[in-house]
Formats: structure tokens, sequence, C-alpha cells
């Protein structure tokens, strides 16, 4: 819920920071593709994905073209690597995703320009991990043992955002989202009653939702920044 209400003030606030820029005084025979400075493609990244402590560290790569004025078509790679504040080991995987975006209002000043969008992305993350847990057997004994996890995740939303290009050739954007979760893991190391009595698998915390077994659908909330710069 507490996310589901950060999502809404992020979405509302950027709206009316939106609306303001509408009283930005523009040239209304200039307003066409072209006077936007748009390259034919742009390359961009996540800043914050290399610092995720909770899913592991991921760098990403997206490639922004427009086949159609005013629509562009951005595929997405990435891989993770080995950084994660919960003591995972051995973090290996990969990403790849697809998003189509229209982009319906613009305004242009001397400095830059702007452009708000709406779109659909889907992001496929596959990836696995060692972790060491304790099995909790209640009145009796517990002890540690170590297991792998296999996991994927398929995610699609839906997406509104901002596009700022303060410069020529540079560009920023900030974007939410609001989708469908699905995850598929795999346990390997535990027997059935040992998955069921897992600490860190079955607590009140973070963990049971990066460590569950088997298939799970949930919401999800996007919210991200990305930045780069455009290629003729």
């Amino acid at each position: 819920m507490n996310k589901l209400l950060l999502f809404f003030f992020l979405f509302f606030s950027a709206s009316g920071l939106y609306s303001q820029s509408d009283s930005i005084p523009v040239d209304s025979t200039n307003l066409s593709y072209d006077t936007l400075s748009f390259r034919s493609f742009y390359i961009k990244t996540s800043p914050l994905t290399p610092f995720d402590l909770f899913n592991g560290g991921s760098v990403n790569l997206v490639v922004e073209s427009f086949p159609v004025k005013r629509i562009s078509v951005s595929p997405e790679m990435g891989f993770y690597y080995p950084l994660n504040g919960l003591g995972f080991k051995n973090l290996r995987g990969w990403r790849s995703g697809l998003e189509i975006r229209y982009y319906y209002k613009f305004l242009y000043d001397s400095i830059g320009s702007e452009g708000q969008f709406i779109g659909i992305r889907y992001l496929h993350k596959g990836n696995s991990f060692d972790v060491t847990d304790s099995i909790d057997q209640g009145l009796s004994s517990s002890y540690l043992k170590s297991y792998h996890l296999t996991k994927s995740v398929d995610i699609a939303d839906f997406v509104w955002g901002l596009r700022y290009q303060p410069w020529h050739g540079m560009e920023k954007e900030f974007y939410v989202g609001l989708g469908v979760r699905y995850k598929d893991a795999t346990i390997d190391g535990l027997t059935s009653t040992e998955i069921d009595e897992r600490d860190w698998g079955n607590d009140t915390n973070i963990q049971p939702r990066l460590l569950s077994n088997g298939e799970t659908i949930d919401v999800d909330i996007l919210i991200g920044f990305r930045f780069g710069f455009g290629i003729k």
C-alpha cells in the first residue's frame, strides 16, 4: 500500500510540474517534430540499477529509435553482477525488454525541449544465486544450509513519463508505470520440508519476496530515471 501511494504521489506531482510548463511562451509556427532536434536514435542507461541492494546490481543499455514521428521503439539489454546487501552469493543473470512510446505533447524554448509520453513496456529478467539460510525446526534444533535459487521474471507495464533535452544531443527522462509481474522460481539443494522451514524465506520482511519458491503474480509499480545522448 505504501508503494502504491508513493506511485500516485509521484505521478500527480510530475503531472503538476509539467502542466506549469504549459505557460511557457512558444512559437506555434515552429511546433514540429524536426525543431525538437531529435536524433535518429538515443543510447540511454539507468544510473540507479547498479546499486540495487535487494535484487542485485545490474547494468542496462537502452537504444531508442523513431521509426515513425512521435512513436519510438526502445529495446533493452543488460546483465547482473554480484552486488547485494543481503549477502547472496554467485549472482549472475541477464535482462532484456522492449518499450513502445507515443510522444503526445512537446514544448521547447531556446535552451532545450520537453516531451510527455505514454507507452507500454515489457521486461524479462532471469538470474540465479546461492543463499545460506537457517532451517527452523521449532522446538528442536535449527541448522544452516546453502541452496541455489533460479528466478525468471516477466513484467508488463503501462508507462507515463517526461523527457527533457537540455542541450543538443543530450537527454534525461523520468517515468512511472503500473502493471503486472509474474515470477517463477526454483530452489535446488533443499527438500520440500526444508523449503517450508526456511527462516529468511518465510519471515515477514523483504526476503520472502526475493526467495519465494514457485509461481507468483503481483502488481508491479515502476519508478525510474534514465539519461543518455543522441546519435545521428
